[in-house]
């Protein structure tokens, strides 16, 4: 093929958005919006021998905070996948030339890159893929803590993320008002310990830092409406003489008068915590507060 005649344009087809949602959010209205349409076209009709052009999806620099989606590792990233990874133009065809784009689990800024086979000449599209609507939290309050912050120095996932804190923008306020009103019930107890969220785009959080566990930790730390509190706060240093089982039902009640689901997970482990759901996956979820505030009247 004549390639050296070739030069390729790639665009995004009317319509189509350069930023879409991470796929497998477990969120299924979510998952409607994780693909984009490209177009590959020539800018001069195609030699007699015809052009191939090569794509490929490229990660972003893992060093690079403004694109990485908050994993500072690497080791193969996982990126989305495109609907072909050559196309041929023969004749005088230009196109154009569509391309489907279908995110991956993983945030980030990744590259779509188009080139003309055995040949230098390219043309890239960058597509964001995130959770929009994402928040940060301070690292401490009067009422709540991050695991990270004051005397517990460590970081999210032994450093190889910034910022596993982040929350949907919607759900800070009953956050908020949750660890207020847990303070103002047990002023003498510690504060709420926050230990994990959502990472600061969404997507799949690689708890170990290896792309290995998304499918079996922290499978719903995805979308910012996912939060891990620490249970054993929760009566152990009371100091006002209040019984743990009152300690944690107050807890448990004031999260879901506050639109949360408290789930109390890994019971009688080091790795005890409650799961707080903001949003209800599944039925056994709504079920929670339903069993807790029965038990209340």
């Amino acid at each position: 093929m004549d390639e050296g005649c070739c030069e390729v344009r790639l665009s995004f087809e009317e319509g189509s958005s350069n930023t879409v949602y991470p796929s497998k959010t477990r969120y299924a209205v979510f998952d409607k919006y994780n693909t984009s349409t490209l177009e590959l076209e020539l800018t001069k009709p195609a030699p007699p021998n015809g052009c191939e052009i090569e794509l490929e999806v490229k990660p972003p620099d893992d060093n690079d905070t403004s694109s990485n989606g908050g994993h500072n590792h690497s080791s193969n990233r996982l990126v989305g996948k495109l609907s072909n990874k050559k196309v041929t133009f023969t004749g005088s065809e230009v196109g154009p030339k569509k391309i489907k784009y279908v995110s991956g689990e993983v945030s980030g800024v990744e590259t779509i890159v188009a080139k003309v086979a055995k040949e230098d000449y390219t043309s890239e599209q960058k597509m964001r893929v995130m959770v929009p609507y994402l928040v940060s939290l301070e690292r401490e309050t009067d009422t709540y803590v991050l695991k990270q912050a004051g005397v517990e120095t460590v970081n999210c996932s032994t450093n190889y993320h910034g910022d596993c804190y982040s929350m949907n923008k919607w759900i800070k306020p009953f956050f908020e008002r949750i660890a207020v009103q847990y303070r103002s019930a047990f002023p003498k107890d510690n504060r709420i310990v926050l230990t994990d969220g959502s990472l600061p785009w969404g997507g799949a959080y690689s708890i170990y830092s290896n792309w290995g566990s998304l499918g079996n930790k922290h499978t719903y730390h995805r979308i910012g409406t996912d939060l891990d509190i620490r249970s054993k706060i929760h009566g152990d240093k009371f100091g006002n003489g209040v019984k743990k089982k009152k300690n944690r039902r107050m807890f448990e009640e004031i999260v879901c008068r506050n639109h949360g689901y408290p789930d109390l997970e890994k019971v009688g482990t080091v790795y005890e915590h409650y799961h707080i759901y903001f949003w209800p996956y599944r039925a056994k979820h709504s079920n929670i507060c339903s069993d807790i505030l029965k038990e209340k009247k």
